[in-house]
């Protein structure tokens, strides 16, 4: 009789789901693979969130979802085989990479899983990418002259400032993103800010 429980099941299509996702826009480094995502995660103790009774209140969250990043992140290798030469070389795993990893597999699992209404589950941050920024970036044009929207304009400009390559996001330019998508939600669920996700 086989053990293979739903939890299991959920946990491998988030890793895939969350590694897939990290291994886009290659460079900076390499490793970006699902294998690799799946060692990370499961070093970080994502495995072990399954509900939302395993968050901590929504005002938590935030400082939650920093700490998996920095767990993902200290769980990374020091190198990688290169696939195709066979090398080792040095893996890096930006936190731009990481909040990919930790966000698409809280998506996959928490959001998607049924849980999107839960209060802690509406404070999950939005997996953070290229088609996200250019997305925003759009409807930021377009409010261009609504006051309503003033804070959200100035938010963006100032994470814009700071950079606009997901990939090697330092904490503090993550942070600025996460801001401007807050004051565009106002208190609207923050996975809903992917309606301007273009596919």
């Amino acid at each position: 009789m086989s053990n293979y429980s739903f939890a299991e099941h959920a946990h491998r299509f988030a890793v895939w789901a969350a590694g897939r996702a990290y291994s886009r826009s290659g460079g900076d480094g390499g490793g970006y693979s699902v294998p690799y995502a799946q060692r990370m995660l499961e070093a970080a103790g994502m495995r072990d969130i399954n509900t939302p009774e395993d968050l901590p209140c929504k005002e938590g969250i935030d400082a939650f979802i920093h700490e998996r990043i920095e767990a993902v992140r200290a769980a990374r290798p020091a190198t990688y085989e290169h696939h195709k030469t066979g090398k080792n070389e040095t893996f890096r795993c930006t936190y731009g990479r990481a909040q990919k990893l930790v966000n698409v597999y809280l998506k996959s699992k928490l959001v998607c899983g049924g849980y999107h209404d839960d209060e802690r589950v509406e404070r999950l941050h939005p997996p953070i990418d290229r088609k996200l920024l250019i997305g925003l970036s759009a409807f930021c044009e377009v409010v261009a002259d609504q006051d309503e929207y003033a804070e959200f304009r100035k938010n963006l400009l100032d994470a814009q400032v700071l950079g606009d390559s997901w990939v090697i996001f330092t904490h503090s330019t993550y942070e600025a993103y996460i801001k401007a998508i807050k004051s565009l939600q106002q208190g609207k669920p923050l996975w809903a800010v992917e309606e301007h996700w273009l596919p």
